[in-house]
């Protein structure tokens, strides 16, 4: 049996959309923007993701990698 492990299984208490990733280059459209996003779990532990939006993050977060 394949067993598929998630990265974390903490609740998620707070998240905060900071800096973007890096900067879009000028004339560049329709590439969405990376933002990290610190997120306090329910162990008051704080981690770092990144995401292009609040969802995206939250997948990032809970299973390690989102293959978008």
């Amino acid at each position: 049996m394949t067993e598929k492990r998630k990265a974390n299984v903490q609740a998620i208490k707070d998240i905060v959309r900071m800096n973007q990733v890096w900067e879009q280059e000028k004339g560049e459209q329709g590439a969405a923007e990376l933002h990290y996003y610190h997120i306090v779990d329910a162990l008051h532990r704080k981690w770092q993701t990144i995401g292009v939006d609040v969802s995206d993050a939250i997948q990032v977060f809970e299973s390690g990698h989102n293959d978008a």
